[in-house]
């Protein structure tokens, strides 16, 4: 999912706080969600910090 939408979502259900992480991955496209902190699925208070991780896409060589 693309993480403007994640973020989006997040906000709609109520939760306030987000803060966006990024790893190198080739198999996920560049700014798409990888992964969450808390994992999806698990219930949180609103005020919790939800971190999105976001692809940056595949390690550039030159």
């Amino acid at each position: 999912m693309p993480s403007d939408t994640a973020e989006h979502i997040l906000q709609q259900a109520g939760f306030t706080h987000t803060r966006r992480a990024h790893v190198v991955s080739s198999t996920v496209p560049p700014d798409c969600v990888v992964a969450t902190k808390p994992p999806e699925g698990t219930t949180a208070p609103f005020s919790d910090e939800i971190i999105l991780t976001i692809s940056t896409g595949p390690i550039q060589t030159n």
